[in-house]
């Protein structure tokens, strides 16, 4: 459940006495679908369902943060008054140490005005806005991605930059109508970004009902366990999607075991990590998505 933490209350009149609490420091990002309500019943069911549908990246937490705004621009008349023309710019720039596997995923977040986006606090809440219609909702923006560093001996810039811009409309928000929102049920400091998979498969065989597969990170060779529910796996034959029938793990070898029908010489099959028609399934607070390379049935 979200609940607002009313800290930056605006009314006609500056109402500037009272109390007003700490809101904390911003310490990362998380993406969101630009249709995204926080209603105030949004807990960790809605947000494993906004993961899921492909709704919500997660929470991005950089390496190194920093405001990038340019100041408004102001003309001045002849008697010497000053009028504001526009406000600026209101923006962020990321720094993420990470390898070319890393900045092939960021890559596809260059020019894309697809996410809008909430700045995580850190004590897990959240930086909004609430519209004009009473809805409290993520940020529209605009995201950049710059080139790809290589460790350099003796140079410190590393990896790769994501600069985010606030669109003008979500400057006016940001300006008058933004909120610090914290959930009872989710803390989004600790909310992991979807981890893509590489799902290795050997020779297929026609009459198999067992394949071993071997689960691993996208961007490194660290083996992933956990994904050991039935439901969260596929086999696509053909195009066609079927259920997995029974699946176990290997915690010694770190393999998963799965059983399916029969294979048919010829059939093209991959295994896929699929849960309700999505391609991204939820563990605890970790999102997983991949999918084994296509094989054709020997």
């Amino acid at each position: 459940m979200f609940t607002t933490i009313k800290c930056s209350t605006q009314a006609a009149m500056a109402l500037l006495g009272g109390q007003y609490c700490e809101i904390g420091k911003m310490v990362g990002v998380a993406l969101w679908s630009p249709d995204t309500v926080f209603s105030d019943s949004f807990g960790k069911t809605e947000l494993d369902a906004a993961v899921t549908s492909g709704k919500f990246i997660g929470a991005i937490m950089a390496d190194a943060l920093e405001n990038n705004d340019t100041d408004p621009t102001f003309k001045e008349s002849l008697m010497k008054v000053r009028s504001q023309e526009d406000f600026g710019r209101k923006g962020f720039n990321l720094t993420f140490e990470k390898t070319p596997c890393f900045h092939n995923e960021l890559i596809k977040l260059h020019n894309s005005t697809n996410w809008y986006f909430t700045p995580i606090m850190d004590n897990g809440s959240i930086f909004a806005y609430v519209s004009n219609d009473g809805t409290k909702r993520p940020f529209p923006v605009k995201m950049f991605v710059g080139l790809y560093k290589l460790p350099i001996l003796g140079v410190e810039n590393k990896g790769t930059i994501l600069g985010i811009d606030l669109l003008p409309k979500g400057l006016n928000y940001w300006q008058n109508n933004g909120i610090v929102l914290e959930n009872s049920e989710i803390d989004f400091t600790e909310v992991n970004p979807v981890a893509g998979l590489n799902i290795e498969v050997p020779i297929l065989t026609a009459g198999a009902t067992i394949t071993t597969v071997k689960v691993t990170n996208l961007c490194s060779d660290s083996v992933i366990g956990g994904l050991t529910t039935v439901d969260k796996w596929k086999i696509e034959k053909n195009g066609v999607l079927s259920a997995v029938t029974a699946i176990s793990f290997d915690p010694y070898i770190k393999v998963y075991t799965l059983t399916h029908a029969a294979l048919v010489a010829g059939e093209k099959v991959r295994f896929l990590i699929s849960e309700n028609g999505n391609n991204v399934v939820a563990v605890d607070t970790n999102y997983y998505a991949g999918s084994s390379q296509l094989k054709t049935v020997a």
